[in-house]
């Protein structure tokens, strides 16, 4: 009976033990539970992890810390509220489309099918540089200079690759003939990437904007979905269907939260 009892007493020890406080600050209370729970969660997340001591001090810093900069109102400041609100927002995602996020799937169809649309492209630039809020008389003078520069392209009297070293103003890939290698949707401006996709291979394009200037670019190749890097495409898939989840959630709440956009102003913001 008495080794029955002993055996009672020590299997209510840890609740009891858990009940107690380790710490307090301010009047604020850390029970044994609430500091086993976040110290075995930090040591096993951490590749060098603090001992129970050090842990303490810390947790101790850090709640004076709060307390302080309440005493000091920054969590009226706007800096704070918006981080605020950025913490709430991704706890809300993970709380309501976490799992479905996490359970996305991708199929090697889905994959040659995005593929399709969006290959990698390899060509060659020349840039033409210009600021964005350059004036109109700027935009004017550079867009003459990259026609004249394309009428000699389209010539053929000179290489792509001499007119690269003599016109371009991208440093980087100067020397190699304006040759950025295979790039895709993700790794390029937009108007860069639509403006390639409408090139055979060879075909030269006549000037465009982006935000960097004037291009004048050459096609050399579209890489094959065989020679794809298979990793990228599964990413910018699973990409595609996380926004398709998103947009999905956000749909259905703005009938709780109306929407309205003012575009007149929205035109007028550089």
């Amino acid at each position: 009976m008495k080794t029955f009892l002993i055996f009672i007493a020590f299997g209510f020890l840890p609740s009891l033990v858990f009940g107690q406080t380790v710490f307090t600050v301010a009047g604020k209370k850390i029970s044994a539970k609430e500091f086993k729970e976040r110290y075995e969660f930090v040591r096993k997340n951490s590749v060098n992890p603090p001992s129970k001591d050090q842990f303490v001090q810390d947790w101790i810093k850090f709640e004076m810390g709060v307390k302080e900069a309440y005493s000091k109102n920054l969590n009226k400041s706007p800096e704070v509220i918006q981080a605020m609100e950025q913490v709430l927002y991704n706890a809300l995602l993970e709380k309501e489309v976490g799992d479905r996020i996490q359970n996305i799937r991708v199929k090697e169809s889905e994959m040659k099918a995005y593929y399709r649309n969006n290959p990698s492209v390899r060509t060659r630039h020349i840039l033409i540089s210009l600021k964005e809020d350059a004036a109109s008389g700027a935009v004017k003078d550079a867009y003459q200079r990259a026609t004249e520069v394309y009428k000699l392209a389209a010539s053929k009297k000179k290489s792509f690759e001499d007119l690269v070293k003599l016109y371009s103003d991208d440093i980087p890939s100067k020397e190699m003939g304006g040759d950025i290698g295979y790039q895709s949707r993700v790794t390029l401006v937009p108007e860069y990437y639509a403006a390639s996709l409408k090139l055979r291979e060879g075909q030269v394009s006549k000037p465009f904007r982006t935000r960097y200037g004037f291009h004048i670019i050459k096609m050399i190749d579209r890489r094959s979905y065989n020679d794809a890097d298979k990793s990228q495409v599964r990413a910018a898939v699973i990409d595609q269907k996380r926004n398709q989840v998103f947009d999905s959630y956000f749909k259905a709440l703005k009938k709780k939260y109306p929407v309205s956009i003012d575009e007149s102003v929205l035109k007028k913001i550089n």
